[in-house]
């Protein structure tokens, strides 16, 4: 059977409502209780901070060491702006990549206009169904640089693309 308060299946959820006992010593061991749920419940939620430098994301992923499923891999983002120079632009992303690295979620958008003008978005990566493939816009990521290709159609075009990875 599995324990109802082992972290594997704690919720990053803070109970609304708790009743306090009025006897000091049985206060006590309530009091550190309700501390020691807050700090779980906390540093369980996901960090919404989207930056230009890395920061942790408060997701917590599973071991890749096979002798203990405790250690959990806690994985990072970090955001990158950069303008389209052509069919192909790389930008490069300054992450360190070795064996135990791993990619959780790469996307972001791409403004056919400088910011504050009139213009329309379109996701990273995107399909152009609708013509035919021909202004798609693929995103992918090398050991080194974030690689964006596409039709001339978006050169000029802002691209913000969001890297979430773990390094070990």
């Amino acid at each position: 059977m599995v324990n109802p308060t082992t972290e594997a299946i704690q919720s990053p959820y803070v109970s609304t409502s708790r009743t306090f006992p009025q006897d000091p010593e049985m206060l006590q061991p309530v009091l550190t209780k309700r501390d020691i749920e807050f700090a779980q419940a906390i540093n369980l939620r996901t960090n919404g901070i989207y930056d230009k430098f890395q920061i942790v994301t408060g997701e917590q992923w599973f071991s890749i060491d096979t002798t203990t499923s405790l250690r959990k891999r806690q994985s990072l983002r970090q955001v990158y702006e950069f303008t389209l120079t052509g069919a192909s632009t790389s930008f490069p992303h300054n992450i360190a990549i070795n064996s135990t690295t791993n990619f959780t979620h790469i996307y972001g958008v791409l403004q056919n206009a400088p910011v504050g003008s009139a213009g329309f978005y379109r996701p990273l990566p995107w399909v152009d169904v609708g013509g035919g493939g021909a202004n798609a816009i693929e995103l992918d990521v090398t050991p080194t640089d974030i690689v964006i290709t596409t039709s001339a159609f978006w050169t000029g075009s802002l691209a913000y693309v969001i890297l979430e990875y773990i390094l070990g």
